[in-house]
C-alpha cells in the first residue's frame, strides 16, 4: 500500500516518481501535470509501467495526473531516452480518487496513533476491492477496480463525500478537479 515518492527535476521542472518506478526492472514514463492550479508544486509525474505489446499499461495508481487510471494501456514517445506520455490507447474501466488528508484529523493528537475512525474508512473502502498508494502523509490515491458495481462505486463515492464534510481531507476524481 505504501508508495515511495521521489522528487527530482527535469530541465528545472519538479517531477515525482510514483509507486517504485525506479526500482530495478520497473519502467517509468513522464506525464505532464495539466492542472498546475491544483498541484503547483509538479510539474510531471513519472507512472510506473508495463510493456503491454508496442504499448505500455499503468501500473500503479496516478496521484497528480487526471484522465489515467491503473491498468489503462498507453502509448509513448522516446525524446533523448526518456519515455513521455503520448496517449490514451484504451482504458481499463479503473477508477482513481485522490485525498489530502488533514494530519491532525487522521493521527490521534495524544498518540500519534492513526486514528481508528481513519482505519474504519479504509477498510469499508477495501470492502470494495480498493487498494491505496501513499504518496507522502497528506495525499494518498485510491483505485476502485473495474470489478466493483455502479452501486459500489457511489458507495465509494458516499464514503468519501461524507469524511470530507467531516474535514478529514478534501478529495477529487481522478478525472475532475479539486472539489471544494
Amino acid at each position: 500500500m505504501e508508495g515511495n515518492a521521489v522528487y527530482g527535476l527535469l530541465s528545472g521542472r519538479r517531477i515525482l516518481r510514483n509507486n517504485h518506478a525506479d526500482s530495478e526492472g520497473d519502467i517509468g514514463i513522464l506525464v505532464q501535470v495539466a492542472r498546475p492550479e491544483a498541484w503547483p508544486e509538479i510539474e510531471f509525474e513519472v507512472l510506473r509501467v508495463v510493456a503491454a505489446g508496442f504499448n505500455y499499461r499503468i501500473d500503479c495508481i496516478p496521484w497528480f495526473v487526471c484522465g489515467f487510471n491503473r491498468n489503462d494501456i498507453v502509448s509513448v514517445v522516446n525524446r533523448n531516452g526518456k519515455l513521455f506520455l503520448d496517449h490514451l490507447v484504451s482504458k481499463s474501466g479503473h477508477s482513481t480518487f485522490r485525498i489530502r488528508l488533514d494530519p491532525n484529523k487522521v493521527r490521534d493528537a495524544s498518540t500519534g496513533d492513526v486514528d481508528t475512525e481513519f482505519i474504519e474508512f479504509t477498510e469499508n473502502l477495501a470492502k470494495f476491492g480498493c487498494t491505496f498508494e501513499i504518496a507522502d502523509s497528506s495525499l494518498q490515491s485510491i483505485d476502485v477496480p473495474p470489478h466493483a458495481s455502479v452501486d459500489a462505486r457511489a458507495v465509494v463515492t458516499d464514503i468519501l463525500v461524507v469524511y470530507a464534510e467531516a474535514g478529514w481531507y478534501e478529495w477529487e476524481e481522478g478525472t475532475f478537479p479539486i472539489r471544494q
